[in-house]
């Protein structure tokens, strides 16, 4: 009996193409982009050169939905904006949130935030609570009254008080004196003081708890896929690598 062989077939660099670009749009499916607002502030999330959104927190979120095969579209903005864009529904995931907001899903704690009240160190000021806060010129940021509580706003009831969005600018005027005490997050304020007038010139006056901060979502499914993101980062210690960095510069 005669036999026959018969030549493999070879894949055309056609095909294999073929191939190669359906795999590409089978994953790109598969990945899921979601529109992410954070608070802009150095150094936890913040807008550096060529306003590229950067940070600690932005560090954070990202790697968490990464890890979840998930694509992230960050917003940057001030915290009354990030409040009022994640409540009208304009922002899949937003973070930091810090009030009840009803009908959202809220993340477990992430960012490990400490209010403080800041001043000169070269001013001596002595503020032991609350109440001291009194009779000076303090600055804070947005919606900080809400966040803080009734023993802090009757305090600066009777302060010259302004809420600020600009970080950076609430540490200048206190080092021009124009303010006698800035509250805001602990590392912010060391972080901006640092880069902008030089190391440990500041004292930090532990008036409030320490609270640690989560994000909040409208998608009950994209916070379970958050939450397995933020395990499996904590897991491999890349959660606490982000949270150890220095003082990042601003730009």
């Amino acid at each position: 009996m005669r036999r026959i062989w018969r030549t493999p077939v070879v894949p055309t660099l056609a095909w294999l193409l073929a191939c190669l670009l359906l795999s590409a749009q089978v994953n790109a499916a598969e990945r899921r982009l979601v529109v992410v607002g954070v608070h802009e502030s150095y150094p936890w999330s913040y807008s550096g050169a060529g306003n590229v959104i950067r940070g600690i927190e932005h560090d954070i979120i990202a790697a968490a939905f990464e890890s979840q095969n998930i694509d992230v579209q960050f917003q940057s903005m001030s915290y009354s904006r990030l409040l009022t864009e994640f409540q009208g529904k304009r922002l899949d995931f937003a973070s930091p949130v810090a009030i009840d907001v009803p009908g959202a899903f809220f993340t477990e704690k992430y960012l490990p935030f400490h209010d403080v009240a800041v001043t000169l160190k070269s001013r001596g000021i002595a503020i032991d609570r609350v109440s001291d806060l009194s009779n000076k010129t303090v600055i804070a940021y947005q919606e900080a009254t809400k966040v803080l509580g009734a023993e802090y706003s009757a305090a600066v009831s009777t302060s010259r008080y302004t809420e600020m969005a600009n970080r950076g600018e609430q540490i200048r005027l206190l080092f021009d004196q124009r303010v006698d005490v800035v509250v805001g997050e602990s590392r912010l304020s060391q972080c901006l003081a640092e880069v902008l007038f030089g190391r440990d010139q500041l004292t930090r006056h532990t008036v409030f708890p320490q609270v640690s901060y989560g994000g909040a979502t409208w998608d009950r499914k994209l916070l379970d896929q958050f939450q397995a993101g933020l395990k499996a980062i904590r897991l491999t210690g890349q959660y606490q690598r982000i949270l150890s960095r220095p003082c990042p510069p601003l730009q």
